[in-house]
């Protein structure tokens, strides 16, 4: 798998606000992306099927509306705190699609896309383990 075929989620400029990795005594199991505002456009960083799209669901209500894309590679993103979503479950999605807007939902301080990469099983299913999202692009 080239990384470098991933495409970024947000438009540009963008602030990444807070890492993957421990905080607080839990596992915050993505990047938040910020800096684009309310309702800016989030893209699909590779092609796959939508496998989950709508309040809740796989990722739990903490994630408020969110995607999640299976890449057929092993590899899963999740969108998380969206404000809209243009997709639906069993659609299928190009690298750079738009597929959803930046917003608020969920468990949240503030306006931000959460991204969140599992390989192995889509989140929170039998054999999957998240990674840092930045290493898809180092």
């Amino acid at each position: 798998m080239l990384f470098r075929s991933w495409a970024w989620p947000t438009n540009y400029p963008y602030v990444l606000s807070s890492p993957f990795g421990w905080r607080w005594g839990a596992l915050h199991d993505g990047q938040d992306i910020t800096g684009t505002g309310y309702g800016s456009p989030i893209y699909a960083i590779g092609v796959g099927e939508v496998i989950y799209s709508g309040w809740g669901g796989m990722t739990g209500k903490d994630a408020g509306l969110n995607i999640v894309i299976d890449h057929k590679n092993g590899y899963y993103s999740v969108y998380a705190h969206l404000s809209d979503t243009y997709v639906k479950t069993g659609d299928y999605v190009d690298r750079k699609q738009k597929i959803g807007a930046m917003g608020r939902s969920g468990n949240v301080t503030g306006t931000h896309l959460h991204l969140t990469i599992s390989v192995g099983a889509a989140p929170y299913q039998p054999g999957y383990k998240f990674i840092d999202p930045m290493q898809l692009w180092k």
